[in-house]
């Protein structure tokens, strides 16, 4: 059976929005300071200029004028809206009153880039004795690409069968090339032990996170998330785990300063920022549980930046990964734990330069597969091979052929196209 489409489907959002991401403008280690008020008419009006720019990876943090007085005295804000632009915490750049989009970001485009990853200092504040140890779930991730190597922090998820699923940000990975070697190192009885990894899925554009799946055949801590639902809270004791310039993962104990005070996805601020080689590294509340990812610093205020909650839910399921955080989706899931087949592993570079298409189908496989199966009986079971032609923007088209496509696969994509003949039909009547 062939199957071709000439549309985007469902399966290759992913892959679409990871190769625009490859050429998105990188993260920024300057720092937007915000400046506003809910009864301010013109900040109202360019808070459109602002979240253009916090849509393409400036980090901008609000601050409402009227209830940080402090913050606002300190840098001495005459006048609403202003925009203070930080560059390792030195203002660089002020911009005051209404400015437009084009405006603002051609303001901004001189601006440095770099690692957003800078100094951390130890914290004497400390936490509730935790439930599970962090450091036994957190591993260090190396990236070697020719003769330079970067270093990372992830923390491990899951384990199925022999394969184990690690948590980190996505920025790690924006100059992976097909030939980049990435290794995970795990501490474990008998010391530092290091496997071969492979990049399974990763966004840094709005969105900083990304997973990593390594072979392992003993069975090892994984980390608990926090359960959907759940709220955090300011002040709330936390610890993070880092890699420090690459050194083996240690502990840092501190406390939630804010919540969601930088535009875009959810985020949490804690005291002390991280330095180089703790991106990607877990932050655990008291009992344990994981709670986000480091992604970013901010050195004016001293802290550091991580992905919430709603950001790791998001990035899990789109493997079909909701089991870890959400137990009513155990009973779809539990199956599911044995060994995978060679077919079903994760894909990997070896692909070449499109290896990252090949996400889509394991993506929506996982996820179809932790569904209740729809009544076809049309939709062979044996000897089937996928061929799909995408179409993108541009008019350019990719062939990809797929044998021995997972047969919920198959279902779903006859059930969108079923969808769509019946609506064309109708729209031509």
């Amino acid at each position: 059976m062939q199957v071709h489409l000439k549309l985007f489907s469902l399966a290759m959002g992913i892959f679409c929005s990871l190769s625009a991401s490859l050429h998105a403008r990188q993260p920024s280690s300057c720092v937007l300071l915000y400046f506003t008020s809910a009864h301010c008419q013109a900040c109202s009006e360019m808070s459109i200029a602002v979240r253009k720019a916090s849509d393409q990876s400036w980090l901008v943090r609000e601050v409402d004028a009227d209830r940080e007085r402090a913050l606002t005295s300190r840098w001495k804000i005459a006048a609403l809206p202003t925009i203070v632009v930080l560059e390792s915490g030195v203002e660089v750049d002020r911009i005051t009153g209404k400015v437009d989009s084009s405006a603002l970001l051609s303001r901004l485009e001189g601006k440095p880039v770099s690692n957003p990853a800078h100094k951390f200092e130890d914290v004497t504040k400390p936490t509730t004795a935790p439930v599970a140890d962090p450091m036994e779930v957190s591993v260090r991730i190396r990236i070697e690409d020719g003769n330079s190597v970067s270093f990372g922090t992830g923390t491990v998820v899951d384990q199925h069968g022999s394969e184990a699923l690690v948590l980190t940000c996505g920025h790690l990975f924006r100059e992976l090339t097909p030939a980049s070697r990435v290794t995970i190192d795990l501490s474990t009885a008998t010391g530092i032990q290091t496997f071969p990894a492979t990049v399974i899925d990763y966004q840094c554009q709005g969105t900083d996170i990304g997973l990593v799946s390594f072979p392992v055949s003993l069975p090892i801590a994984v980390a608990k998330l926090l359960p959907k639902g759940q709220a955090l809270q300011p002040n709330e004791p936390v610890c993070s785990v880092g890699c420090d310039h690459g050194a083996n993962p240690s502990r840092r104990d501190s406390y939630i300063t804010k919540l969601n005070r930088y535009l875009g996805p959810a985020n949490v601020e804690v005291a002390k920022a991280p330095v180089q080689g703790r991106s990607g590294g877990g932050l655990f509340n008291s009992r344990g549980e994981l709670i986000g990812v480091c992604y970013a610093a901010d050195p004016s205020l001293d802290e550091g930046l991580y992905s919430g909650p709603e950001v790791v839910y998001t990035q899990l399921q789109r493997l079909g990964l909701g089991r870890l955080y959400d137990q009513s989706q155990m009973a779809f899931n539990e199956p599911a734990r044995t060994s995978p087949s060679r077919d079903q592993s994760f894909p990997d570079r070896s692909l070449g330069e499109n290896w990252k298409s090949a996400i889509d189908q394991a993506a929506v496989a996982t996820r179809l597969t932790n569904r209740p199966r729809e009544a076809r009986n049309d939709i062979p079971q044996s000897g089937t091979v996928l061929t799909a032609t995408i179409l993108d923007a541009q008019g350019n088209t990719k062939q990809l052929r797929i044998s021995h496509p997972n047969p919920e696969l198959l279902r779903m994509l006859q059930n969108q196209t079923d969808s769509l003949q019946s609506e064309t039909a109708v729209a031509n009547r």
